[in-house]
């Protein structure tokens, strides 16, 4: 009997691990849902005061004004594009 109360203790011992593993699975998810929701409020605080305060972020952040003025631009270029196509 010693032998199925050590096989059953082992059993207990890796179902208790896999609980364990199982809740650490899911804090780290949560967590990442929670770093995603960081990253959108910052996005969306950065976007509202590039657009709020153009002159600022072309005074104290130069190189990244001038990626979004470009990005921007494409963007508009390629809705320009679009709307020809669609004339066609």
């Amino acid at each position: 009997m010693a032998f199925f109360d050590k096989v059953k203790e082992a059993g207990i011992k890796g179902l208790d691990k896999a609980k364990d593993l199982g809740e650490q699975a899911k804090i780290k998810i949560d967590e990442e849902k929670a770093q995603m929701k960081l990253r959108d409020c910052y996005n969306a605080l950065g976007k509202a005061l590039a657009e709020k305060y153009p002159e600022f972020l072309k005074e104290n952040f130069a190189e990244e004004a001038a990626a979004i003025e470009a990005i921007q631009a494409e963007i508009a270029k390629l809705q320009a594009d679009l709307a020809a196509a669609k004339e066609k």
